[in-house]
């Protein structure tokens, strides 16, 4: 973890020789001087990382050297900090680096004295860093989990979840120990054709240790039905969740819940016996809880994977060539390290997909005999698996321990929030976005982090979890190596110095009070991330956590979520002047109407280092006010978010824009707050979506589409969405889908009415997503649709056509992949012609109420993987016309 920690120092004083010269006035020759002897003593971190582990010595020194390092990016910043600020500057700097830089060289020579070698250049990288990005994506699904052993497990569940003389049980138990795939053969049931058919009605949640009952409730049911769950009351979620059990058949999972407790907040809102025929499916590690929940409950308990399961499984996940009778050999040896537990061999079986030789297989064998002797650790294989880690992915994996237990993290929130840390290496090829995306993927790939939840649209991951004892070993490494703090009580002390700090629980009066203290206040003057993330809400005032920040002076990232009480954020924010991801979410007191408006400073035009700023907050805060001549002041700034309910102030109703070629994302914007002109500065915008867009607005974009303007004026666009304003007159976007100055241009989204839909010759042919929501057509879409060359995923939503029939032709959508409809309440009859839809695998019909039958041209389709109908799944391959409410002649063949 040193070296990486050196690595990210190293790119700090980069950044501010490049950026932040003329504040290292006096100092700049000796800051080059110090990143040239950091670069020196990184090429022997490579090895020492490696083998601190044999020897105390060095395990001692590269201690001392990730400790060095964090000094000297404290002096040099705090020093830019006082220069900025125009404070008296600190004396005696010039010294303190020297003094650094002495240590540098003695550290050096001790790490050669200790046999530890110079590694530099390709010569250090680990072999996962080698293969291209192409070879280590692959596609993730529910039917990919590994399943290997659990075949009989999820007959016999699914059995009991369906069977009619089990009615009056409602609870069904997967019971077993942490790692042994209680998850996952909770989704293979849960996918299950005979499972997905019997219920009408399907939701999950995951409960951690610390979970917010009425959090689980709304999620529940938010999956549940249509009714908006956030603008209820506790008690009303209660009763809504209690009468849809009653009236449909529901499945609820409860995922990784703990203690009998836990069952008690969530008791209220399942029905016992009066439903019809809902059922409760719960993973544990607790084998009373299911009897406690329901006397008459089923409890399933897994068991490991015996040695022929273990081996069929580390197959799976090493990809080796099974006639290299060595590392076949190799391999038996460590697979019987992992005690059938599959979270293990799935770890070290990804590890070792990386290793591409027999060498490399031995030495991984040997260190984890190393590790464990004789016996086998679920614990010492996951260790291991983060020690094998390449440097530049530690520092990644341990970020993920700020986070709750079982929480689902945003991915694109993640990726902001790991370059804000300088965890990203800035000067490559790829952005900086991309990059940071290989590095996740790679995680996954070595089955250290979990997919959460994959766009349907894109194939990219949009959230990632950790499993438990992962989470247990990141935060266990982040202590020792003093890399992160993680709170969930405040019940001890901050007795070393910490430079991140995850607060989980809400107790705002012991958040405040241990802050305050001046024992932890000390430990925390060189704080750079500060993440607060409580389960309910925060409630705090604007002085009370401006008084919290601004003691924490070399923040680079600031993230304050679910926060109550306060009418305007601190103007102390803008006085973090090394800030680079601003992340805030607020909460609206619905009993006080005077809270009406919550103010964004205008301070935070000082923060010239940002890079994300994004601004959240719940439906019953109306208004968040930004003023309007801020923004364009931060011209560093990537990724900018606003809520739907926001407004500009301070006279004029404009974003000005000008200026920021850095931005890529561009989101919840309103059209009238846009000069169209200053779009064509946007040079390097990826992603736009505007809300309450308008005819005029329209009108004046095609404009600037339809200019003569070389090189583009969005060159780089990749997303657009476009939200109408209610009950608007509708707009014509065919000037924007045919403009030629959107080359890049490949998913688009339009909600609201067309006043008319463009021609197949208007779109452009690299379009591969279009989802569309009230469009209100009287024609059929598909004849226009099907020509679209590239077309891979198409989402007709809510009243997109109004008509009664949709017809797909011969020939027509030659790369549709996915197609979902949805709230065509006039549709009676889909028609695919044979010779249409050719490669399509998933079609999903969802509330449209009068459809007659099955399409009968899907029978002609070979690619189909999934077909659900208003809720119901259909075998495949689908052989004729079935009626969508089922008779006596309708057929279906099972493969």
């Amino acid at each position: 973890m040193a070296e990486s920690v050196v690595s990210s120092v190293i790119s700090t004083l980069g950044n501010l020789l490049l950026d932040e010269a003329k504040f290292l006035y006096g100092v700049k020759d000796q800051v080059k001087e110090t990143q040239k002897d950091l670069i020196l003593l990184q090429s022997y971190l490579r090895d020492a990382d490696k083998k601190q582990h044999d020897s105390q010595v060095v395990r001692r020194v590269v201690s001392e050297i990730r400790e060095l390092a964090y000094d000297a990016e404290d002096i040099i910043e705090s020093f830019v900090l006082a220069s900025k600020k125009k404070w008296k500057q600190l004396h005696g700097v010039g010294s303190e680096i020297k003094a650094i830089q002495s240590k540098i060289s003695k550290h050096a020579d001790n790490l050669r004295r200790q046999g530890v070698d110079r590694i530099t250049g390709a010569e250090g990288s680990s072999s996962s860093t080698t293969r291209s990005d192409q070879q280590w994506r692959k596609t993730y699904d529910h039917d990919e989990e590994d399943v290997v052993g659990l075949k009989e497990d999820a007959k016999a569940v699914a059995a009991e979840l369906v069977a009619a003389k089990r009615k009056e049980s409602r609870v069904v138990s997967i019971f077993g120990m942490g790692g042994i795939g209680k998850t996952t053969l909770a989704k293979k049931v849960y996918h299950l054709e005979e499972v997905r058919n019997h219920f009408n009605a399907f939701a999950w949640v995951f409960i951690s240790q610390q979970f917010s009952a009425g959090e689980v409730l709304k999620k529940l049911l938010s999956q549940l039905s249509t009714t908006p769950s956030n603008e209820l009351t506790d008690e009303k979620v209660v009763e809504k969740l209690y009468e849809v059990q009653k009236e449909q058949r529901c499945l609820v999972v409860l995922d990784d819940i703990w203690k009998n407790e836990d069952w008690d907040l969530l008791r209220p809102a399942f029905p016992r016996i009066e439903n019809r025929g809902s059922k409760i499916l719960v993973t544990t590690r607790n084998k009373d809880l299911a009897s406690y929940a329901d006397p008459k409950a089923f409890v399933h308990e897994i068991h490991c994977l015996n040695e022929d399961e273990s081996w069929e499984l580390f197959k799976k996940k090493s990809y080796f060539d099974q006639d290299d009778t060595g590392r076949v050999e190799v391999g038996k040896a460590i697979m019987r390290k992992c005690g059938g537990l599959p979270l293990a061999l799935v770890v070290i079986g990804s590890l070792l997909a990386t290793k591409h030789s027999l060498d490399e297989w031995t030495k991984v064998h040997k260190r984890l005999e190393s590790y464990l002797g004789t016996e086998s650790s679920v614990y010492k294989v996951l260790e291991l698996s983060y020690h094998e880690l390449p440097y530049h992915l530690k520092p990644c994996f341990q970020y993920l321990s700020h986070y709750p237990e079982d929480f689902g993290i945003p991915t694109e929130e993640l990726i902001q929030l790991w370059i804000g840390e300088g965890f990203i290496p800035i000067g490559q090829e790829e952005m900086l976005e991309e990059v940071a995306e290989g590095y996740l993927q790679q995680l996954i790939d070595r089955s250290m982090v979990q997919v959460g939840y994959l766009s349907g649209w894109t194939g990219r991951v949009t959230s990632c979890r950790l499993h438990d004892l992962m989470r247990d070993l990141s935060i266990s490494i982040s202590k020792q190596e003093s890399f992160l703090e993680n709170i969930d009580n405040f019940q001890d002390d901050i007795t070393r110095p910490i430079r991140r700090l995850s607060v989980t629980t809400d107790n705002t009066a012991q958040v405040f009070g241990k802050l305050q203290d001046s024992r932890n206040r000390e430990n925390m003057t060189h704080l750079r991330s500060f993440l607060l993330l409580p389960p309910k809400r925060f409630v705090a005032s604007s002085e009370q956590l401006g008084d919290m920040v601004q003691k924490y002076i070399l923040l680079r990232v600031l993230k304050l979520t679910r926060i109550f009480g306060s009418k305007t954020l601190p103007e102390a924010i803008g006085s973090l002047i090394h800030l680079k991801s601003l992340i805030v979410e607020v909460l609206k007191d619905r009993n006080d109407e005077s809270a009406f408006d919550i103010r964004i400073p205008s301070s935070i035009s000082g923060l010239s280092c940002l890079l994300t700023l994004r601004v959240d907050s719940d439906s019953w805060a109306p208004n968040i006010e930004f003023a309007s001549d801020v923004i364009w002041k931060l011209q560093r700034l990537r990724h900018l978010r606003f809520p739907y309910n926001s407004s500009l102030v301070g006279g004029v109703n404009k974003l000005h824009l000008r200026g920021m070629s850095n931005l890529h994302t561009l989101k919840a914007i309103r059209a009238e707050w846009l000069d169209v002109e200053e779009l064509k500065e946007l040079t390097n915008l990826r992603k736009l979506k505007l809300v309450d867009v308008d005819s005029s607005f329209v009108e004046r974009l095609n404009s600037v589409l339809h200019i003569n303007i070389s090189g583009g004026v969005l060159n780089h666009l990749q997303k657009l969405s476009l939200c109408t304003i209610r009950d608007s007159a509708g707009i014509d976007i065919t000037g924007i889908v045919s403009s030629p100055l959107l080359p890049a241009l490949t998913k688009l989204s339009v909600s609201g009415r067309l006043t008319k839909f463009p021609t197949a010759h208007d779109f452009q042919a690299k379009l591969t997503c279009l989802c569309m929501f009230a469009s209100e057509l009287e024609e059929d879409p598909m004849s226009t649709l099907e020509q679209l060359p590239s077309l891979e995923k198409l989402y007709l939503g809510q009243s997109t056509f109004l008509g009664e029939e949709m017809v797909c032709s011969d020939g027509g959508f030659p790369q549709l992949k996915t197609v979902i409809i949805a709230l065509l309440c006039n549709l009676r009859e889909l028609t695919i012609h044979k010779g249409a839809m050719r490669v399509l695998s998933h079609l999903e019909i969802k509330k449209c109420w009068r459809l007659k039958e099955v399409p009968s041209g899907l029978s002609h389709i070979s690619t189909l993987e999934k077909v659900e109908i208003n809720g119901k799944n259909y075998a495949i391959p689908i052989v004729w016309d079935i009626p969508i409410e089922g008779s006596s002649k309708c057929e279906q063949h099972h493969r």
